[in-house]
């Protein structure tokens, strides 16, 4: 049904409402400006089902290539009704005038329609797929949608890389039925890159992601056969078979590279007066047998090796004109086939390894030099290698052969976060996602980055110390690492606990390292913004458990969707305080703090320990009154302790409530 536009009555009246809606999409969008925006949207969707529509398509057309990168930014709104809005535009402007937009146009809206792929609303994703596959079917081809699709077949995100094949598939069926564009694809170009991300996508860690390449290959091969067996050559066995059971036990019979034919069928043999040699021809991919044809399916290796020995033979028959070699001259060539693939195998391993000496070394390289592109390009390509690294923060971790040891990375990374005259664009590479959750993780323990970043938070929260640009970034790397950290590690409380506990003695420490020792010597306040900061983020993963915790930042949360699994209700961390001896381990060491006398004069740390006596308490009541009846029997315990200052306040608090 058509609805009528109350506004937008004149041609002119549509171009300035592109330019109002281009002014409006400005900056990003706020509490003040959402309602504008879903409005506008709103109104460029009912001007679309006007009857006006096919007399101002042109200008239509002009104007969304105008205003695309502006208006695509509602798919991303954190409001979901705003999102949704977003999409059904999309879905309205490829139903319309898909046909007629340019690469400009649909580059920039397929990238952030990808984007929604790895958001953790599952009605934002369901729909953002929905309306990706028709906008696919509906646009032109080019070769760049081809490209950013197979390059999203690689992302680090699951989910991203499960769409973008099933997207592909949705071009290839779309695209193989109109003979110009099949011939467009079927070209080197496009073959090549199909073939390399199908072949990553069939070997995927995740299920879901083979399975939707394995549907990605049977259009393929639908539409490009020929094509398609090549691509079977390149892949290993376990793949090729899940990939025929996948479609009702279906046989791929790959296009051999050498011929497996009788070598009487082959080898053209002369009269023994002629002096020519005999000739090797190349055989049909077929052999008849019977009256019946029965396709070859060639085994690679094993074609190298009788291609080799066919060269062998003719050169034999041509000096003693026979059609095949004595037994002992057979043995000598089966040895020296063996002894040829031998050396080659090695070779290839020699190869492989020298490969990746030079990547390695050119990495270090550049995270040595003084330049800062180097650098930040030396943290992107070392991120980039360690893509498919698996995190396990339980146990030591494996870095790949063509990057650097972790004896070689870790002095240069603790390096960068311990230096203060470093570029600040260093410094933003340094704490970036790709950097924290794909470097550090894996080449650092918490302990060595941690209590820089904690202290550089502290610094920034506090009034008395001087903010720098430095430590607002390290802050938002620690808020970054909170994230992700309690979701992946399940023994983040305890790794904190003992960090906290080595600073009773900085200096005789073996978690904090040296950098870090020989700030609190220089700064001692700097032990108190440590053990606050520590203290803090134990209470927020205890707030967590409790179901006291807030909101997160949804900009972080979006940035770092690739590495985080925000759609989970419980986090990994938090599950430490199902376990009673978790607790009271953790208790007795909190009660210890607020009964040393030290303690009595770090007037920062008060706060944060009274909040997570608090929360203790409402988390095991029986272990927390335990602890707390073994501490008042110390006559160390004074009556104006912070303990029982604490306790009194709760005391309070739960009689007011009352």
């Amino acid at each position: 049904m058509k609805v009528h536009s109350a506004k937008i009555l004149t041609q002119k009246d549509l171009e300035k409402e592109f330019i109002a809606i281009s002014k409006l999409f400005v900056g990003k969008e706020t509490e003040h400006n959402w309602e504008k925006r879903d409005a506008a949207i709103r109104q460029l969707r009912e001007t679309l089902h006007s009857t006006h529509f096919e007399e101002w398509k042109s200008t239509f057309v002009r104007g969304i290539h105008d205003v695309a990168s502006d208006v695509i930014k509602t798919i991303h709104s954190l409001r979901s009704s705003v999102a949704l809005e977003g999409l059904a535009l999309i879905s309205d402007i490829s139903l319309l005038i898909g046909e007629c937009l340019d690469l400009y146009t649909i580059e920039t809206i397929l990238t952030n329609l990808l984007k929604c792929c790895s958001t953790t609303k599952k009605i934002i994703v369901s729909k953002s797929n929905e309306v990706t596959s028709q906008f696919l079917s509906r646009t032109n081809y080019h070769f760049k949608v081809v490209s950013i699709l197979c390059k999203n077949i690689s992302d680090k995100n699951t989910q991203v890389r499960q769409s973008s094949a099933l997207f592909l598939k949705t071009v290839l069926q779309t695209h193989g039925q109109k003979e110009q564009t099949k011939l467009a694809i079927g070209k080197a170009e496009s073959t090549a890159l199909i073939h390399q991300s199908l072949n990553k996508g069939l070997s995927d860690a995740s299920p879901s992601v083979r399975e939707a390449c394995r549907q990605a290959y049977w259009t393929y091969h639908e539409y490009w056969p020929n094509e398609a067996k090549k691509l079977c050559i390149t892949i290993d066995t376990v793949a090729l078979r899940q990939l025929e059971k996948s479609n009702k036990g279906k046989k791929i019979s790959p296009i051999p590279l050498f011929n497996r034919s009788n070598s009487s069928s082959s080898i053209s043999t002369t009269s023994s007066s002629s002096s020519k040699p005999p000739t090797l021809k190349r055989a049909s991919s077929n052999s008849e047998v019977d009256g019946k044809k029965h396709h070859s399916i060639p085994a690679v290796s094993i074609e190298v090796k009788k291609n080799l020995s066919i060269q062998k033979l003719t050169r034999l028959s041509h000096i003693s004109h026979v059609s095949a070699p004595t037994a002992p001259v057979a043995y000598k060539l089966n040895r020296q086939l063996s002894t040829t693939h031998a050396r080659s195998q090695r070779q290839t391993k020699s190869d492989f390894h020298h490969r990746s000496a030079l990547e390695s070394a050119s990495i270090l390289n550049m995270l040595k030099s003084n330049d800062t592109n180097q650098r930040c390009n030396g943290i992107r390509k070392l991120s980039e290698k360690l893509h498919n690294t698996v995190y396990n923060p339980s146990g030591s971790i494996s870095l790949p052969p063509d990057v650097p040891s972790k004896l070689n990375l870790l002095p240069i990374l603790m390096d960068y976060i311990s230096r203060k005259d470093l570029e600040l664009e260093v410094y933003q590479t340094l704490m970036s996602w790709e950097s924290l959750a794909g470097i550090f993780v894996y080449v650092m323990s918490l302990n060595y980055y941690a209590p820089t970043l904690i202290i550089a938070d502290q610094q920034c929260k506090s009034s008395q110390s001087k903010r720098s640009d430095m430590t607002a970034v390290f802050s938002k790397g620690l808020a970054r690492m909170k994230l992700f950290l309690k979701r992946n590690d399940p023994g983040l409380v305890m790794k904190l606990l003992n960090l906290l506990k080595s600073t009773e003695n900085v200096q005789k420490s073996k978690q904090l390292d040296s950098s870090v020792k020989r700030d609190i010597l220089l700064f001692p306040i700097n032990k108190e913004h440590l053990q606050v900061g520590l203290l803090e983020w134990i209470d927020q993963l205890a707030c967590d458990y409790l179901g006291l915790a807030q909101d997160e930042d949804m900009e972080t949360l979006m940035e770092g969707s690739r590495w985080l699994n925000a759609s989970l209700q419980t986090t990994t961390a938090e599950r430490w305080f199902d376990v009673d001896e978790n607790v009271k381990q953790l208790t007795d060491y909190v009660v210890h703090m607020t009964t040393a006398d030290s303690t009595k004069h770090q007037e920062l740390l008060q706060p944060a320990l009274q909040k997570l006596i608090e929360h203790l308490k409402m988390i095991n009541a029986t272990v927390f009154d335990d602890v707390v009846q073994s501490a008042n029997k110390d006559p160390k315990v004074a009556e104006n302790s912070l303990l029982q200052n604490v306790l009194r306040s709760i005391m309070e608090e739960q009689s007011t409530d009352s």
